[in-house]
C-alpha cells in the first residue's frame, strides 16, 4: 500500500481538539433485559444478508446499499467481494481489504475503511476517498486502482503508523473508535482526521486471555460503546478536556461506565452486536454469560434530551467542466481570472466573467472546475492524476495543492469528475472534445504561414476521422458521470459555437491567418464535433445544447463592432515559432470566446434551460461531401498531437509513443510548406527518439512537425 503512505498526514493533535463534542453527558440506565438465545453473534459492522457469489448463495456482512462490499467465508477462506450498482452478483477484489474482515464500505461518504498488513503482519488503518470511482471493473473480478493523493493512513505524531485491532464506526460515517494494539482505544474524527487517545486501558494479547474488541460509536460523536471478549463493557462518554495526543505518556482519559449492565445481567463472558440508535439516545447490545446464556439489552439515555439542531440549508449547486471554451480563456484583463488560475505553471484561466456564472435561469452556487487545455482525461482519466499535463509530479507541496483544490475549487490539480463525486451538485454542464479531436492545434497550425495541409482535398478526411473516434470517449466519459450523480441530478452537454464568417471582411491581422479555404476548414470541424458531441448525448440520452449559432452576427471575419471570439492577441504564453521567437508574446487568449462571447453563450444556454428547443439548422445537414470526397481508398490514421513530443534548443529532441511497427522506416517532415528533415528507422518497440535539425530557410511562424509511417497492422499513419 505503499500510495497509501505517499499521503499520509501525521496526527499532531492537542488535548481539547474535539470541542465539536462539548454537550453535557446524561447518565444512561438498564431500560430492558430480554432472554434471547435466537440472536446471531458473528461480528458484523453492516448488515448481515445473503448475497450471490460464484453462483451460491451465501450469508455475508455488507456494506452500502447501491455499491456494496460484503466481506464472508468461503471455501474454507475469508472472502471480500464487490457489487457495482449496476451488477446483480458479487466479485472478487483486488488490491484492498487485504485483512479481509477488517473492511468497511460508508456509501454515503464513498470511501473505505481499511486495514491493510504491516511489518509483522500488523495491521494499518487506511481510508481511500472516491472509492467507487477508484474499482475498475475486469473480466471476472475488480481491481482496486491505489491513488495516494485520495487515500490517507492513521500516523502518530512522529510519522509511524499506528499498529491498530479492531476498528467501530458511527453509522453516519462521521466517527470511529479504534483499538491501538496493547495501547488503548482511539477515537477519530473521520471528516477532519483528528484523532486522540480516550482510554489508555490496554488489553494485552500472548498472556492468557486474548481481547476481542467490539465497539459501537454514537453518530452525535458523544459516546463510544466497548465490548467484546476478555474486555468487559462500558460507555466512554467523549467531552470536551478529555482525550490525549497519540504519543501522550499522561493519562486523561474520557469518563467510562457500565451503568449496571454488568450487575443486572449477573456477570458476562462478552459483549457483542453493540448499536446505537441513529438519534443516539439508545443502545442495544447482546450479553453472552459464561454459560452461554444469551440476553438482549437495551441501554437508554436518562433526562432530557436535547434536540440536535436543524440540518443547514445546503444551497443548491451548478459545477461547468470543460476546456478553455468553459474556464473563460480570452479575458480582456487578467485581473478577471480567479486565484490559482493564473499562475506561471498553473495557467487554467477561469473568469469571473465566463458564461457560467452569467447564466441567469440557475439561481445555485456556481462552480466552475475547468480548465484551458483540459482533455477527457482531465475529467475522467486515470486515478492516479498528478494534475493537468502533470503540472505537480515534481512538487514537493503537490499534496497540499491538491487538498488546497477540495476547498477552493481550485481546477486543473484533481480530476474534474472527482469534484462531481465529492460535492454531488445538481446541475452540471459538460464541454470538451476540442483539445481531444487535435482542433485547437490545428487551429494554430492554420494560422501559420501559408494555408495548413489538412484544408486540402486530399487531407481533409484525417480531421474528420479524428474528430468521429472521440464517439466512444465521449459516451463513455457521460456514462461515468451519470454513475456517480445521483438520480435528482442533471447533465447537460453543451457544444462549441461557430467562431468565424469564411467569407466576412476580416481585420488585416486575421485575413494574413487564415485564408478562406482555411476559415471554412475550421468551421466545418467545428461542425462535425458537434454532431460528434450531440451524438454521443442522445446515446446516453442527455440533454445537448447547441451553440454553434451563439455568435452570429460577432464572429471573426463579421462586421460587428464588439467581437464575440478574440484573434491573435498579445501575450506571454507561447511563441510563433521558438527558434525565431525565443520570447514568448503570442497570449492563450488567441482564438477564444471574448466575455462579450461568454454573455451570447450564457443567452443561449439560459434560453434551453427555460426550456426553449433549441435545433441547430442547416450547420447540421450532411457534411460528408466536404470531408470524404476525395478521401483516397487506402485512408491514413490522422494526427494524434498528444503521441509526438518535441524539445527545441539548438537543435530539436523528438519522441513518439510506440505506434509504429518495429524497426520501420518513418518520414520526418515540417509544414507549412512541406520540407523533408530525415528519413530513420524506429526501434524495436516501435518508437522514435532522435534529433533533428530546422532548416536554416525555414520562414518565422507556427510550423507543424509530421511523422509518417505504417502501424504494425501495416496501416499508414501520421503524428
Amino acid at each position: 500500500m505503499g500510495g497509501v503512505v505517499g499521503v499520509c498526514l501525521m496526527l499532531a493533535l492537542l488535548v481539547g481538539h474535539l470541542s465539536s463534542v462539548v454537550l453535557a453527558v446524561e447518565p444512561w440506565e438498564v431500560a430492558e433485559v430480554v432472554d434471547d438465545s435466537s440472536v446471531d453473534v458473528a461480528y458484523c459492522q453492516g448488515r448481515r444478508e445473503q448475497i450471490v457469489y460464484a453462483g451460491s448463495s451465501i450469508t455475508a456482512c455488507v456494506s452500502g446499499r447501491q455499491s456494496q462490499l460484503a466481506s464472508f467465508f468461503f471455501n474454507g477462506a475469508n472472502r471480500v467481494a464487490w457489487r457495482s450498482s449496476v451488477m446483480s452478483e458479487f466479485l472478487p477484489i483486488e488490491g484492498v481489504c487485504l485483512a479481509r474482515q477488517a473492511c468497511h464500505y460508508d456509501e454515503s461518504n464513498n470511501r473505505l475503511i481499511d486495514q491493510s498488513y504491516g511489518d509483522h503482519f500488523s495491521l494499518r488503518l487506511s481510508i481511500h476517498e472516491l472509492f467507487s470511482q477508484r474499482v475498475v471493473s475486469r473480466e471476472a473480478s475488480y481491481e482496486f486502482n491505489d491513488d495516494s493523493n485520495l487515500s490517507w493512513a492513521l500516523k502518530n505524531p512522529t510519522g509511524v503508523p499506528v499498529v491498530t485491532g479492531k476498528i467501530g464506526l458511527s453509522t453516519n460515517g462521521r466517527w470511529a473508535a479504534i483499538e491501538q494494539i496493547e495501547g488503548g482505544v482511539l477515537f477519530l474524527d473521520i471528516n477532519s482526521r483528528q484523532a486522540v487517545k480516550i482510554s489508555s486501558e490496554a488489553r494485552f494479547y500472548d498472556r492468557g486471555y486474548n481481547p476481542r474488541y467490539e465497539f459501537a460509536v454514537a453518530n452525535d460523536g458523544r459516546t463510544v460503546a466497548v465490548g467484546g471478549g476478555n474486555v468487559g463493557f462500558g460507555l466512554i462518554e467523549v467531552s470536551e478536556g478529555c482525550g490525549i495526543d497519540l504519543d501522550s505518556e499522561a493519562v486523561a482519559d474520557c469518563s467510562k461506565s457500565d451503568w449496571g449492565v454488568i450487575e443486572q445481567v449477573g456477570g458476562l463472558a462478552s459483549t457483542v452486536q453493540l448499536r446505537f440508535s441513529n438519534d443516539s439516545q439508545s443502545l442495544n447490545l447482546v450479553v453472552i454469560g459464561y454459560d452461554g446464556h444469551r440476553q438482549a439489552v437495551l441501554l437508554k439515555r436518562n433526562g432530557p434530551t436535547t434536540e440536535p439542531p436543524d440540518p443547514p440549508i445546503v444551497p443548491k449547486l451548478y459545477m461547468a467542466l470543460g476546456d478553455s471554451f468553459t474556464s473563460g480563456e480570452g479575458e480582456l484583463e487578467d485581473k478577471y481570472y480567479l486565484p490559482s488560475t493564473n499562475l506561471t505553471d498553473e495557467k487554467c484561466h477561469v473568469s469571473r466573467r465566463s458564461y457560467p456564472y452569467l447564466l441567469q435561469t440557475v439561481n445555485y452556487e456556481r462552480k466552475n472546475i475547468a480548465c484551458s487545455g483540459a482533455k477527457i482525461d482531465d475529467i475522467a482519466g486515470s486515478s492516479t492524476y498528478w494534475g493537468q499535463n502533470e503540472r505537480l509530479k515534481l512538487r514537493s507541496d503537490h499534496i497540499d495543492r491538491q487538498n488546497q483544490a477540495w476547498d477552493e475549487f481550485i481546477p486543473g490539480r484533481r480530476r474534474q469528475i472527482d469534484f462531481v463525486a465529492r460535492y454531488q451538485p445538481n446541475l452540471v454542464t459538460l464541454s470538451i472534445g476540442g483539445n481531444d479531436s487535435g482542433l485547437m492545434d490545428k487551429l494554430r497550425a492554420c494560422a501559420g504561414p501559408g494555408e495548413c495541409r489538412w484544408v486540402n482535398n486530399n487531407l481533409r478526411y484525417q480531421t474528420a476521422d479524428e474528430i468521429d473516434r472521440l464517439a466512444d470517449r465521449l459516451e463513455n466519459l457521460i456514462s461515468r458521470l451519470k454513475q456517480i450523480m445521483s438520480e435528482t441530478s442533471r447533465l447537460v452537454v453543451v457544444g462549441y459555437p461557430l467562431s468565424i464568417v469564411p467569407r466576412g471582411p476580416c481585420d488585416i491581422i486575421t485575413a494574413n491567418l487564415f485564408s478562406v479555404r482555411e476559415r471554412q476548414f475550421l468551421n466545418q470541424a467545428v461542425i462535425r464535433l458537434n454532431k460528434v458531441i450531440a451524438s454521443a448525448a442522445s446515446q446516453s440520452s442527455i440533454d445537448y445544447i447547441d451553440v454553434s449559432t451563439a455568435f452570429a452576427g460577432a464572429e471573426l471575419c463579421s462586421r460587428s463592432q464588439i467581437l464575440a471570439m478574440n484573434g491573435l492577441r498579445l501575450g506571454d504564453d507561447f511563441g510563433l515559432a521558438s527558434r525565431f521567437f525565443p520570447l514568448k508574446l503570442i497570449g492563450n487568449e488567441s482564438f477564444h470566446p471574448t466575455p462579450a462571447g461568454h454573455e451570447l453563450l450564457a443567452g443561449r444556454i439560459d434560453s434551453y434551460l427555460a426550456g426553449e428547443n433549441l435545433t441547430c439548422g442547416a450547420e447540421c445537414d450532411d457534411d460528408n461531401d466536404y470531408w470524404f470526397a476525395e478521401a483516397p481508398a487506402r485512408r491514413v490514421v490522422s494526427t494524434q498531437f498528444d503521441m509526438i513530443k518535441t524539445v527545441c534548443d539548438d537543435g530539436c529532441r523528438l519522441s513518439t509513443t510506440a505506434t509504429f511497427a518495429p524497426n520501420s522506416v518513418v518520414r520526418v517532415s515540417i509544414q507549412s510548406d512541406p520540407i523533408q528533415l530525415m528519413v530513420t528507422t524506429v526501434d524495436p518497440e516501435g518508437v522514435l527518439e532522435t534529433m533533428i535539425q530546422l532548416p536554416e530557410s525555414l520562414s518565422s511562424g507556427y510550423h507543424t512537425l509530421i511523422v509518417s509511417g505504417e502501424t504494425q497492422n501495416g496501416q499508414p499513419v501520421e503524428l
